[in-house]
C-alpha cells in the first residue's frame, strides 16, 4: 500500500480529508502512482498531468524520501520506502518567492506536510530562525 499526500486543493477536489492509500500494480513509479490515483479519483484526471500528453502540470512537484523527484523519468522506480508504504509520495504545489521562501522550505524540509502552514507564517518549528 502506497501513501500519497496531496495538496489541499486536490484533496478538496477528490473529497478526501487526509492522505490517500493506494494499491499500485507492478513497480512503484510516478506513472504507476498517478495512474492508480486517477483511476480511484477520476475527478483528478487532468489536474496533475495533461490528459493527452501525460506530462506533469506546471507548478506541481513530486517528492519521495525527502528528495525532489519531479524531473526524474516517470517510469523510474521510486525508493523502496515509498513502495513499501514506509514513506509517503508527496504531490506539492510549486512555490515561488525568492530567498525567504527558500529559507522556509529549508525550515520545513523534513516536514513537508507542514509546508503550507510554514508558508502561511504559522510554522510549528519554533526553534527555526528561517520561519516566522
Amino acid at each position: 500500500m502506497i501513501t500519497v499526500v496531496l495538496p489541499s486543493h486536490l484533496r478538496t477536489l477528490a473529497h478526501v480529508s487526509g492522505d490517500v492509500q493506494l494499491e499500485v500494480e507492478g513497480q512503484a513509479t510516478q506513472r504507476s502512482i498517478l495512474d492508480a490515483l486517477e483511476a480511484r479519483f477520476p475527478m483528478l484526471r487532468g489536474t496533475i498531468r495533461d490528459q493527452v500528453t501525460q506530462e506533469r502540470r506546471p507548478f506541481l512537484r513530486f517528492f519521495a524520501c525527502e528528495e525532489d523527484v519531479t524531473h526524474e523519468p516517470p517510469d523510474a522506480p521510486l525508493p523502496d520506502a515509498v513502495a513499501s508504504g514506509a514513506e509517503p509520495f508527496f504531490i506539492l504545489g510549486a512555490i515561488a518567492g525568492g530567498q525567504r521562501v527558500a529559507a522556509q522550505i529549508s525550515c520545513c524540509r523534513k516536514h513537508l506536510q507542514n509546508l503550507t502552514d510554514c508558508m502561511g507564517g504559522n510554522c510549528n518549528f519554533a526553534g527555526s530562525k528561517a520561519c516566522g
